[in-house]
């Protein structure tokens, strides 16, 4: 898979990703940085404007959806 990295977007010192543009067009979030794939010294707003071969892209972060909660159980005066 083919990426070209459009924008560096760091919001919080844990959040922060590429934008990136897929093959087809569509706009993806990718942290390019997180395999150490780059040499020492690479900076991630020097990855803007490239576009990069992807091996394959593996989810780090699974959103809930439908979240309920469950009762509460109590054994021996302890929540469990």
């Amino acid at each position: 898979m083919k990426l070209k990295v459009l924008k560096f977007v760091e919001q919080q010192i844990t959040d922060f990703h590429h934008v990136c543009q897929d093959e087809n067009g569509h706009n993806i979030k990718v942290d390019m940085m997180v395999n150490g794939d780059f040499p020492v010294g690479t900076t991630p707003e020097s990855l803007i404007g490239n576009t990069f071969g992807v091996k394959s892209l593996e989810p780090y972060t699974l959103l809930a959806m439908g979240v309920n909660p469950e009762p509460l159980k109590i054994n021996s005066g302890e929540l469990i």
